[in-house]
């Protein structure tokens, strides 16, 4: 792909390093993309730079693209991928609007910049960030780690240190039972079961 600039030069708002314009699981995806190209990625300062592509990404609109020492059309392809867009090097639909949000990130000599309207940014944003309404939704999905504590001991580090295979260490006392932990947090008793060959646990405390 060129790298020839567009004919007509874009108005830029220059300067902010961090936070990207791109919601951060976008930014993620295209940096992703980058290093199997080339290396780490890191934000950077935006500079005054030719645009040397479009992408359309449907229900957004175009997002312009800038490639400084690196192979203009792999970049192009692997950031149209990460927006789920195409790219393209004629300006498309969208393209003549002003760049109000501009980002860009460098790894070595490397720098790409990505450039979007307001317009196109909010819809963006719109389509990667749930709404308000839809958070209990999004939250209900997220993937919690469990775990069931058999029980608990402050010992010595020489103690530790002397552990050996059939070494018994003494917990707290025995009406404990068992605790269950969310992210590290107890939230209910519990007691062992089996399903199968699968073990589990009953929850005894807590609505029924």
């Amino acid at each position: 792909m060129s790298t020839r600039p567009h004919a007509q030069p874009i108005p830029l708002r220059l300067g902010a390093l961090a936070p990207a314009w791109l919601p951060a699981r976008v930014e993620a995806r295209l940096l992703a993309g980058l290093s199997l190209i080339q290396g780490d990625w890191r934000r950077c300062d935006v500079i005054q730079t030719a645009w040397a592509a479009w992408i359309e990404v449907p229900q957004v609109g175009a997002l312009a693209l800038a490639v400084e020492g690196l192979g203009g059309a792999a970049v192009a392809v692997s950031a149209a991928r990460a927006l789920g867009g195409r790219p393209a090097l004629a300006p498309i639909a969208g393209s003549a609007e002003p760049l109000s949000w501009v980002s860009a990130w460098r790894s070595q000599d490397a720098r790409v910049s990505l450039g979007a309207s307001a317009e196109a940014r909010a819809r963006l944003w719109a389509r990667e960030v749930p709404a308000p309404r839809d958070w209990p939704k999004v939250l209900h999905g997220a993937e919690l780690a469990v775990t069931v504590e058999v029980g608990r001991a402050t010992v010595p580090l020489a103690t530790v240190d002397g552990l050996q295979v059939g070494a018994v260490l003494r917990l707290g006392p025995r009406g404990q039972g068992f605790s269950l932990r969310v992210e590290g947090t107890t939230t209910h008793q519990v007691l062992p079961v089996r399903r199968g060959d699968r073990l589990g646990c009953r929850v005894m405390d807590g609505p029924a």
